[in-house]
């Protein structure tokens, strides 16, 4: 079998096929754990996505196989052209219990909206981590943006922020983002800081 895939990124089920990356998988998991929130930014091409995809996620679903640690959901999105509503269905869709329309409005509402929605949802002992992948996006719909438009990314960008700096509920925020829109965060109250 040939252990490459061309220009896609590696997913999750061809893990077994992805290596070599092992300290940078390290790296991240260590500072996820201590800041819930990691960044992976580099140019176009150099397996951003593959290294979360088929190295940190596997490595974190690893852990749901022990019984003495705590359980992990894990939800992929992309931001698109309404990222609150993107978010709040990756989220609804993974928790049975959760309400969509429940939780966007929970989510429109209030830079906390993320938090209250999985207040009672989870267990004491899971955790949630939220991929966030080809944030980019966000910058592609906010060119010649309106107003209106700008402030839903803005509150979508404090909803992250505000979420990942919260310890109430545990929730772990990763982010893939090309290296050429960095200059562009910015534009972000937090997220420079964040990142």
């Amino acid at each position: 079998m040939n252990p490459f895939v061309g220009l896609r990124a590696f997913e999750n089920d061809e893990s077994h096929l992805f290596f070599g990356r092992e300290e940078h998988i390290a790296d991240v998991r260590t500072k996820l754990e201590s800041n819930h929130f990691v960044a992976v930014v580099g140019t176009s091409g150099t397996g951003k996505s593959s290294l979360i995809r088929a190295g940190v996620l596997p490595s974190i679903q690893a852990e749901n196989e022990n019984p003495e640690t705590s359980g992990w959901n894990i939800i992929s999105m992309k931001p698109g052209n309404d990222p609150l509503r993107n978010l709040s269905k990756a989220v609804s869709d993974n928790f049975e219990e959760m309400d969509f329309e429940k939780t966007l409005t929970l989510v429109k509402r209030s830079a906390l909206g993320l938090v209250q929605a999985m207040r009672g949802v989870m267990d004491t002992n899971e955790r949630l981590l939220i991929l966030v992948d080809q944030f980019e996006e966000v910058f592609r719909f906010t060119n010649d943006a309106s107003e209106d438009a700008m402030a839903l990314y803005n509150h979508f960008v404090k909803v992250l922020v505000d979420t990942m700096r919260q310890r109430d509920i545990p929730i772990y925020i990763i982010l893939t983002l090309r290296s050429d829109f960095l200059g562009d965060c910015v534009r972000f109250e937090g997220l420079p800081k964040a990142i």
